[in-house]
């Protein structure tokens, strides 16, 4: 299933795109590493990021990778750094925000079922998360450890400017962006800005539209959209053609719809 997420190397440097969610229904950290050390070689390494956030473990697994090429690497926000996507800011030294960009922290939360010892102790595991995050937000931030416990119980959402002034940014880009949201994010944060542009998803109609508008049957589009895509049905087609791609990325986003979970 294809992603929001890819690599493009250049003579001497390369792009990453993360613009998914962090995780299983998005952008896996054994995928990203693996794609990483392919690069890693090279003299500059740009990282441009628009995430939601999602799973903590995948989230801190992709930081923990960047750290290793941290000396030739700059993160660009060009849409949101939200929750662990944050994180993944932070190991870049060089971190740019575009205008209309934003950065949001918030303290880590889970799902449990069980005994209430089994609840103490995913409340202990979360603690644990959130001293960790502290250590990294301290040592990229210079933040006092309190300052930002305060900003993490809060949900902080910060602009480009506020981002700089924090230190969760080291510059600020005029060029214009915009922070946009799924809508089945949104039910997510608390504290979120109005500026952020909400974004609907596709319905099952729309995507199945789109995939017959570039020759799958409407048997085929309804099998597609019922169990994934698979690389015999790309076969069918020509790859890299645009409306072709376009068409994949909304059956992507709508099987998420229909029989995705989000971790985070």
């Amino acid at each position: 299933m294809k992603k929001w997420y890819r690599i493009e190397s250049k003579t001497d440097s390369a792009d990453i795109y993360i613009y998914d969610e962090i995780g299983m229904w998005g952008v896996e950290a054994k995928e990203f590493a693996a794609s990483l050390a392919l690069i890693k070689d090279f003299k500059e390494i740009n990282l441009f990021i628009n995430s939601p956030g999602g799973d903590v473990f995948e989230g801190m697994a992709i930081y923990n990778a960047l750290l290793t090429v941290k000396d030739k690497l700059t993160a660009h926000v060009m849409g949101m750094a939200a929750s662990i996507a944050s994180i993944i800011l932070m190991a870049a030294p060089k971190r740019i925000i575009h205008s209309g960009a934003l950065v949001m922290i918030h303290n880590p939360s889970s799902g449990v079922w069980g005994t209430a010892e089994d609840l103490r102790k995913r409340a202990a595991t979360l603690d644990m998360i959130t001293d960790q995050m502290v250590e990294i937000y301290k040592s990229a931030t210079s933040l006092e450890e309190e300052e930002l416990r305060k900003l993490l119980d809060d949900e902080t959402w910060m602009d480009a400017d506020e981002a700089v002034e924090k230190g969760f940014a080291t510059e600020a880009n005029e060029e214009k962006a915009a922070a946009s949201l799924q809508k089945k994010y949104v039910s997510k944060f608390h504290n979120l800005p109005s500026e952020v542009v909400i974004v609907e998803e596709p319905t099952i109609r729309e995507a199945e539209d789109a995939l017959r508008d570039v020759g799958f049957s409407q048997v085929s589009a309804k099998k597609i959209l019922a169990n994934g895509f698979h690389r015999d049905d790309e076969d069918q087609h020509r790859e890299g053609e645009e409306d072709y791609s376009e068409a994949l990325g909304m059956v992507d986003q709508m099987i998420e719809i229909i029989g995705g979970t989000h971790c985070g």
